[in-house]
């Protein structure tokens, strides 16, 4: 009589059902074909489902560098918050990706989202800068290809370097006459400001103006981006 009452109780808890996992209905996929700002990550699709009260996604993308950076979607659907942000996905290699994950709906909004209406990105992340010999930091380079009001100077480009509080820079140009004439630069940072001395120019051809300024407070340390260049000509 035990036994028969032990054998009920298996075949009761064998024909119990387990709870089947929720259904994940597609709600859209994005086609976005675009690169991010600074030609890095070129975002190719995006797909979303629902899943109980979690949004699924994957993102399909490509890299062109190498260096460590992190991305994320921003996911608007027809209904809950104006958009919703997935976690940051890490990426630290070249070449064709694919970033999968959910997010989860407070309120279980997510069970009335029927269609994807938007998908913005977020990319953070510092490519290291190259440093050349002597330690010297290149920060960046403004290229003119064009001539002077004067009409006697052609202004090539200019090139920075840091290294500790200094700021290096080297000035193309082109003389087409060898008329007395003197130069300077005026080069605008995201933390200061550099203002060359005058360099006197009296030879026809190629020149260029090479030097080096130290930067009060040190504030060249603190300097990652170029924001505008000019230069000023005048006989003397």
């Amino acid at each position: 009589m035990r036994r028969s009452l032990l054998s009920l109780v298996l075949l009761i808890g064998l024909s119990t059902p387990v709870a089947a996992a929720p259904a994940k209905r597609l709600v859209g996929t994005m086609k976005m074909s675009a690169w991010d700002a600074r030609k890095d990550v070129y975002f190719e699709k995006v797909r979303v489902w629902r899943q109980g009260c979690d949004l699924v996604y994957r993102l399909m993308y490509t890299r062109s560098k190498s260096h460590p950076i992190k991305l994320r979607l921003l996911l608007t659907l027809n209904a809950g918050p104006g958009s919703v942000a997935t976690d940051w996905i890490a990426s630290s290699t070249p070449g064709r990706q694919t970033a999968e994950g959910k997010v989860s709906t407070t309120g279980c909004w997510s069970k009335k989202a029927r269609r994807l209406k938007k998908v913005n990105t977020e990319v953070v992340g510092v490519a290291p800068r190259r440093v050349a010999a002597g330690g010297r930091e290149f920060l960046g380079r403004v290229t003119f290809n064009r001539w002077g009001s004067s009409g006697d100077v052609y202004y090539r480009h200019i090139r920075i370097w840091r290294q500790g509080c200094a700021l290096h820079y080297q000035f193309l140009y082109k003389r087409w006459n060898a008329s007395r004439r003197r130069l300077k630069l005026n080069v605008v940072f995201d933390a200061g400001t550099l203002k060359t001395d005058w360099t006197r120019s009296e030879k026809k051809g190629w020149r260029e103006i090479v030097g080096s300024t130290e930067t009060p407070g040190c504030w060249a340390k603190q300097a990652h981006a170029l924001k505008t260049s000019g230069f000023e000509s005048e006989r003397y």
